[in-house]
């Protein structure tokens, strides 16, 4: 039994908890409201459903597929590295949680966390990323290519 959690910055719903409840492989779910983002926790057989699939079936029964408003997350893997990288500009929040989802789909990283709503709309001076992983699984020059593709 797998765990994640998905922070989104919008796109709550009443029934979210029963929907991913009806999915194969989902044994339990929560939807918390914390300083405005929805957190999204999951257990979940890894066998039968995947954080990919999960996060697409929020973001399909959310009806925010063409504009995601994902966050952050949170595997709960075991990890061995801490990852910490800047960037003056960041293009938009499309490329942002483009961004989340390309790190979301990388074997080994367990956790991210941003300041984009501090960046975007509070007038933060940088774009930080800060990332937990595996480095038996992932490399730094990995994490360094996926966050040098995030568009300035």
């Amino acid at each position: 039994m797998q765990k994640i959690m998905l922070e989104f910055d919008n796109g709550n719903h009443p029934e979210l908890k029963d929907y991913l409840l009806t999915l194969k492989g989902i044994k339990e779910a929560d939807v918390t409201i914390d300083d405005g983002l929805v957190k999204v926790t999951v257990s979940y057989d890894e066998e039968l459903i995947t954080p990919v699939v999960i996060l697409s079936e929020i973001e399909l029964f959310l009806d925010i597929i063409k504009n995601s408003c994902l966050y952050a997350f949170d595997k709960f893997e075991d990890t061995n590295e801490k990852y910490h990288n800047t960037k003056q500009h960041v293009c938009c929040e499309y490329c942002h949680a483009g961004f989340i989802e390309d790190l979301l789909k990388l074997n080994g990283v367990s956790r991210v966390a941003t300041n984009y709503l501090e960046y975007a709309y509070r007038n933060a001076k940088e774009f930080t990323v800060d990332i937990d992983y595996n480095s038996n699984k992932v490399t730094k020059e990995e994490l360094d290519k996926v966050f040098n593709d995030l568009s300035e």
